[in-house]
């Protein structure tokens, strides 16, 4: 004997190539229950999947993730790096001071060399300060050390239109400033890539 089979089986079939799914796509029928997983490339093609399992009559377990852009990807991959080669410098700067100490240059010129190799990245250089002092001194500071990392990476070759440098004084603490370590981290300079 023929096995029946459901009423939407034939039309799931059809659906299926539709589905625009990337990497390793997922889908299992379990009774009415369809489980759908996998990578998608946008919120509105999970939408349009979705809504065509609804048409067939099948309740959807939705396990489906949007794929992040390649140039996304990209752009979080150099913050990160350039974020990590920084962070091998124990001290940026003294307590008070926007000059540059020489682990820092030494980092700063590794990263120089990331953004050469970049050309089309737009990045954020972020200054940031402890909480010693009046708050309206350590913005200034902060812009302060936000242009010398700048200067420093133009210096070693960076175009200039890749970057922006801004002062966030010490409105956002990474430690406590309550000991002389949790200042010291404080006193940083951060990377965000546009696009990350």
């Amino acid at each position: 004997p023929a096995i029946e089979r459901p009423p939407w089986a034939a039309a799931l079939a059809d659906v299926i190539p539709s589905l625009g799914l990337l990497g390793q796509p997922g889908l299992v029928v379990d009774g009415t229950t369809a489980a759908v997983s996998g990578e998608i490339p946008s919120e509105e093609r999970r939408a349009t999947v979705l809504a065509a399992l609804d048409q067939l009559g099948l309740d959807t377990v939705d396990g489906l993730n949007i794929a992040a852009p390649p140039e996304q990807e990209a752009a979080a991959a150099l913050e990160e790096a350039l974020n990590q080669v920084l962070s091998e410098a124990t001290v940026l700067f003294a307590t008070g001071s926007a000059d540059l100490s020489a682990e820092a240059q030494a980092q700063l010129d590794e990263i120089a060399r990331l953004l050469i190799a970049a050309p089309g990245a737009r990045v954020e250089v972020e200054g940031h300060t402890d909480a010693e002092g009046p708050a309206d001194g350590n913005l200034i500071l902060s812009q302060e050390r936000a242009d010398a990392v700048v200067t420093h990476l133009v210096d070693a070759g960076v175009d200039p239109v890749q970057l922006t440098a801004v002062g966030y004084g010490e409105t956002r603490p990474i430690a406590e400033n309550t000991t002389p370590e949790g200042r010291a981290a404080n006193r940083r300079i951060a990377f965000t890539v546009e696009g990350s």
